[in-house]
C-alpha cells in the first residue's frame, strides 16, 4: 500500500533555483568588481567632487546666512564659532585663489569624513565579532 501524503509527493518549489548550465554561466559571465577597486574609486570621484565640482555650487551655500543678508539683520549676528578657523567659509587661510582655496577645504573636509567613518568601520566592526555569549559564526571558522 503506498503512502499518499504530501510530504512525500510535494511539488512544492524550493526557495533556490536548480543549477543550471545556462544559470552558472550567465552569473560568471557578469565582471566582478572588488571591494577595494569600488572604495578607491568611489573615494576618487568624492575627491573630485569636493576638490573641483563644488566650485561651481551656488556662491550662496548658507541659505540662512544669504537670506539675514538681504533682509537686512545679518550685521547684527554674532562672528560663528569657527570664524577664525582655517577652513572657515568654505576656504582655505592663507590660500588667496578662490578656487584652489575652496578646492583644498573641500578635499580636506572629505578626507576628515572619510577617517572618521573608517574609523567607527573598524571599531563597530571588531565589537561585532562575536555576541554577548561568545558564539562564534554557524561554520566554527570563529570568524565574525
Amino acid at each position: 500500500m503506498s503512502d499518499p501524503s504530501p510530504t512525500t509527493t510535494s511539488t512544492a518549489p524550493s526557495s533556490t533555483p536548480p543549477t543550471t548550465p545556462s544559470t552558472t554561466t550567465t552569473a560568471t559571465a557578469r565582471p566582478q568588481v572588488s571591494t577595494r577597486r569600488l572604495l578607491v574609486l568611489g573615494i576618487l570621484v568624492s575627491f573630485f567632487i569636493a576638490g573641483v565640482v563644488s566650485f561651481y555650487a551656488s556662491k550662496h551655500p548658507d541659505g540662512l546666512v544669504f537670506v539675514a543678508g538681504e533682509k537686512g539683520f545679518l550685521h547684527s549676528a554674532p562672528a560663528h564659532p569657527t570664524h577664525g578657523s582655517p577652513f572657515a567659509g568654505y576656504a582655505t587661510r592663507g590660500i588667496e585663489n578662490r578656487r584652489l582655496s575652496g578646492g583644498v577645504a573641500g578635499v580636506v573636509g572629505a578626507t576628515l569624513v572619510f577617517l572618521l567613518a573608517g574609523g567607527l568601520f573598524l571599531v563597530v566592526r571588531r565589537r561585532g565579532g562575536s555576541d554577548a555569549a561568545g558564539e562564534t559564526s554557524p561554520a566554527g571558522s570563529g570568524e565574525g
